[in-house]
C-alpha cells in the first residue's frame, strides 16, 4: 500500500503444464473517500500467440449499519484486441459483481 490509499499489485504466474499458459498481471488502486476504489491494469498471457489485456473499473464499498456488515459493488471493463474476422467486434468484456458481508 502506497501513501495508504494506492495498492500497486503484481502478480505472475509460471505454468508447470504445457496446456496451461504462463502470464503476468500488473495493476493499480486508488481509494478516494474510503468508499469508491478507482482501478487499472494490464495482463499478458505468454504463449504462441501473446495477448495484452487492458483492464479499467471501479467499486464502491459502504457499511450497513452498525457492526460488520457491508455491501459491495464492482464494474470493470476489459479490452483485448481480436486478429482476424472470427471473433467479429467481440474485442471487449463488461464484469458487474454484488457482494454482501453479514
Amino acid at each position: 500500500r502506497f501513501l495508504n490509499t494506492v495498492n500497486l499489485v503484481l502478480d505472475g504466474h509460471k505454468s508447470l503444464f504445457k496446456d496451461v499458459e504462463d502470464h503476468v498481471r500488473l495493476g493499480i488502486e486508488k481509494r478516494i473517500m474510503e468508499v469508491l476504489a478507482l482501478r487499472v491494469g494490464m495482463s499478458q498471457n505468454f504463449s504462441m500467440e501473446s495477448n495484452r489485456r487492458y483492464h479499467a473499473g471501479f467499486g464502491i464499498d459502504t457499511p450497513l449499519g452498525k457492526g460488520r456488515q457491508r455491501l459491495s459493488a464492482d464494474y470493470s471493463y476489459e479490452y483485448f484486441h481480436t486478429d482476424g474476422e472470427a471473433y467479429g467486434d467481440l474485442s471487449g468484456s463488461q464484469r458487474f459483481a454484488v457482494s454482501a458481508k453479514f
